[in-house]
């Protein structure tokens, strides 16, 4: 081996390891001194799940699964209370009443839908109302605040436990999409979000966030 391949060898083996130090999401504290925004798989403990996937072993099977086909089943099974994704109008006013607050209904570009939002401030809970036009709507969105009692088919509810929802949900969870302020459960464009703080549910998104 000349003596420009060993420096040549070194050298890479510098750069990586200089990389691998390096790597990570940081943050600057008020002191000046960097930390790592912690992520939902640091706080699972070792499992099949969180350990580095083999090529062909079921943990690279779970690592490729489709969360926006995952979270559009679990929208058929979950609920909040009584609600669930797809009730008419009429529905919505027999378990509720009529809302608090009604917006006028609107042609969103995302979706072609029109859309109208349902307040109800007694139960802490905002609607969203679509369909083709502003007298075929369907509960097309789900978001309770932080005055909302009512809990989903698997009993998280506003100020459930960040560990909770986890255990709760954990065949939906993207881990990728999720941390400490937010976890998904299926994916933006169909399934859950849980919007956290102190590790306790703030709020609770049931639908699609996104088109």
């Amino acid at each position: 081996m000349t003596k420009f391949t060993i420096v040549a060898v070194f050298s890479i083996f510098g750069l990586l390891l200089f990389s691998h130090c390096n790597s990570g999401t940081t943050t600057n504290t008020p002191t000046g001194q960097s930390t790592i925004e912690p992520k939902i798989a640091d706080t699972l403990p070792p499992t099949s799940e969180t350990n580095i996937p083999q090529p062909g072993g079921k943990e690279e099977e779970a690592v490729e699964k489709d969360f926006g086909t995952i979270g559009m089943e679990l929208l058929k099974t979950e609920g909040l209370g009584e609600l669930t994704i797809g009730l008419s109008t009429k529905q919505v006013e027999t378990l509720l009443g009529k809302p608090t607050n009604q917006s006028k209904p609107e042609v969103w570009e995302a979706d072609g839908y029109t859309h109208q939002m349902w307040t109800y401030k007694k139960h802490g809970l905002e609607l969203d109302m679509s369909g083709e036009t502003a007298s075929s709507l369907n509960l097309g969105g789900i978001t309770a605040l932080k005055t909302c009692t009512l809990k989903t088919k698997r009993s998280i509810g506003i100020g459930s436990n960040m560990n909770d929802v986890m255990s709760a949900y954990k065949k939906e969870l993207d881990k990728e999409s999720s941390d400490t302020a937010y976890i998904v459960a299926g994916s933006v464009y169909g399934g859950l979000i849980f919007t956290l703080k102190n590790q306790k549910v703030n709020s609770i998104f049931m639908g699609a966030a996104a088109e």
